[in-house]
């Protein structure tokens, strides 16, 4: 009595599943591969995270720096505010929008206040 075999039968959607995953296979590896291609050219032989060890330095670095922008724009708020008092003594149209400014500079915030204040809290942290 001849023996009897298991015949696989390939339904259309085994045939489809099959050829998602031939499709999708080769193309997520070769996309692998370029964005690791990708990594190293950016690299150029150096580490991309450069490593921040010595955190006071840095610290300290850029506290320095920030100290001397600070420097520079408020050398340049006194230039721009000489420069408009100049512009101001001449002509009465910024004399006249100085002073409506004025007005609306509490209300956005650009004047200091004194007295009680609000507290918030949040302590659901």
């Amino acid at each position: 009595m001849p023996e009897r075999g298991v015949v696989a039968v390939s339904t259309p959607s085994t045939r489809s599943r099959t050829l998602g995953w031939r499709i999708a296979a080769p193309v997520t590896v070769i996309g692998a591969g370029l964005l690791f291609a990708l990594s190293a050219t950016t690299a150029r032989g150096t580490d991309l995270r450069a490593s921040r060890s010595d955190l006071a330095t840095l610290v300290s670095q850029q506290r320095t720096d920030v100290q001397g922008r600070e420097q520079v724009a408020a050398q340049w708020r006194r230039q721009v505010a000489a420069a408009t008092r100049t512009a101001a003594a001449g002509d009465s149209t910024i004399t006249r929008e100085q002073a409506g400014s004025a007005k609306g500079a509490a209300a956005a915030g650009l004047t200091p206040v004194t007295g009680r204040g609000l507290v918030v809290a949040l302590d659901d942290a």
